[in-house]
């Protein structure tokens, strides 16, 4: 059994929320997810984050159809 602290890496955090790595950055981005770094810059989520933000969208799931914009540092 994982433990409530436990870190995640986006890939593993993914398969949880049922999204893919590239969405699990976006909702760090969005603020939604909060992140820790690593001194590499890897993001790392606490596993109790990530299965309160599943929670989260099981019961309000996103509408289909539509898909957030990825903010972009290029203009």
């Amino acid at each position: 059994m994982a433990k409530a602290d436990e870190l995640m890496t986006p890939a593993d955090a993914a398969p949880v929320l049922g999204v893919s790595v590239s969405m699990v950055r976006l909702l760090e981005v969005q603020g939604r997810l909060p992140a820790q770094r690593t001194a590499g810059g890897v993001r790392l989520f606490s596993r109790r984050a990530v299965e309160a933000l599943a929670a989260e969208r099981k019961a309000n799931p996103p509408k289909p159809g539509r898909k957030p914009k990825a903010k972009r540092g290029r203009k």
